[in-house]
């Protein structure tokens, strides 16, 4: 292989990005590097490698054929902008999912670096970062994944995780494909981690292309009828304050959730279908009042979810007390004189989880700000669970999703 190119695109808001990246390249390295002066230019090159620093684009879609050319591309993407681009690309499992304003990391052997030893903790930033209030999208933010992107390894390929959990990740690899966490100018960065990023983007342009295939992960399908469960309280963190249930159908069905709880006074229902988050539907209360969750599913979406599944997550928010659930699950259809049955899956799995599970560390969900679940906000990173919201109606404390797909 001759020279390597790359084709630099950036329009976050962060003057001079691209630059910065194409000399960090460029030190030491004889490599051709172009800055595309939009995505689209970007996308059409024939570059080796396309590292792209973007803005959010939650409502945007990319075509078909984009999406197909685009798995057989070598890109480096940066957070939060990546999330876009993998929630596009159906069949990538990296992702992001948690913030915080600093995080030690330790880069782990890999099969983009190889072996890595010893593993020494070190810093995203080249200056410490304090837990402020004045948080703003330019705020240097490390991103990373969830523990539960660990249960796609190794077709995802973790590079640097997070000091104290090797379980999450901050950069990782599915394919030619690379998610990097950490979120600052490349000037920001810490010595450590921009020479990290400069032999990241130098070994996948020597990498061959690979396919992109899907990872599935078979679960345990939760049949219809009445299951009763207890949820330790949020602030026990080894403990299990939440639990996720997983569905599939094999027609457009109608689905209804209802949970009837006592103890608790903070409680969570929320559903959504496969990686685009279809039927995204929340209700919470405080007040003890049965939360109801109905669905009208079609055939269309059913499809959209492929090999993915529907999930169902019951979580207790509560500091202090714990809470008693029965949660009552059902499938109707038009034709009422034909049962539907949850299709087959192995018994292995049912999600539950505490705090170490979702985040790889403890942490406090209500009002901590150093740890948070990311939503679809340029705001100051929360400890919540937020996402894309599917059009819904109110009729009482039910909420009927809408199906966008048809």
């Amino acid at each position: 292989m001759g020279e390597a190119t790359f084709t630099i695109f950036s329009d976050a808001n962060s003057t001079g990005w691209a630059i910065a990246f194409a000399d960090l390249l460029r030190d030491g390295s004889s490599v051709d590097v172009d800055i595309a002066d939009s995505l689209e230019a970007a996308l059409d090159s024939d570059a080796d490698v396309l590292v792209l620093n973007l803005r959010r684009r939650d409502d945007e879609k990319l075509s078909p054929e984009r999406i197909a050319s685009l798995a057989k591309r070598r890109i480096i993407a940066m957070a939060p902008g990546v999330d876009w681009l993998c929630r596009e690309l159906d069949d990538l499992e990296v992702q992001g999912g948690m913030i915080s304003q600093d995080l030690p990391m330790v880069v782990v052997d890999s099969g983009l670096l190889g072996e890595r030893s010893p593993n020494v903790p070190i810093s995203p930033f080249a200056k410490p970062q304090q837990l402020s209030d004045d948080w703003n999208p330019q705020t240097p933010t490390v991103y990373w994944g969830g523990a539960n992107v660990d249960e796609y390894r190794p077709s995802v390929d973790y590079i640097v995780a997070t000091e104290h959990y090797d379980k999450c990740a901050v950069v990782m690899r599915h394919a030619n494909f690379v998610y990097a966490g950490v979120c600052a100018h490349p000037d920001e960065w810490s010595m450590e981690y921009r020479g990290l990023m400069r032999r990241v983007a130098l070994a996948l342009a020597q990498r061959p292309v690979v396919d992109l295939k899907p990872v599935v992960v078979e679960r345990q399908i939760h049949p219809p009828g009445t299951v009763g469960f207890d949820l330790e309280p949020v602030k026990h963190h080894e403990s299990a304050f939440s639990r996720t249930f997983h569905f599939r159908f094999d027609r457009p069905t109608v689905f209804t959730a209802t949970l009837e709880h006592s103890g608790s006074k903070a409680m969570m229902l929320l559903f959504m279908g496969g990686k685009k988050r279809l039927h995204w539907t929340r209700v919470d209360t405080e007040d003890g009042k049965t939360l109801t969750i109905t669905a009208n599913i079609s055939a269309a979406s059913n499809r959209a979810v492929r090999h993915r599944y529907w999930t169902l997550n019951v979580t207790n928010f509560d500091d202090e007390n714990a809470a008693s659930a029965k949660l009552t699950v059902r499938y109707d259809t038009t034709d009422s004189a034909t049962p539907i049955l949850a299709l087959p899956g192995d018994a292995g799995f049912e999600g539950r989880c505490g705090a170490r599970d979702i985040a790889g560390a403890p942490f406090t969900f209500r009002g901590a700000p150093a740890f948070g679940a990311v939503g679809q906000s340029d705001r100051r990173p929360r400890a919540t669970f937020r996402g894309v919201q599917s059009r819904w109606t109110v009729l009482g404390n039910r909420r009927v999703a809408r199906d966008a797909t048809g």
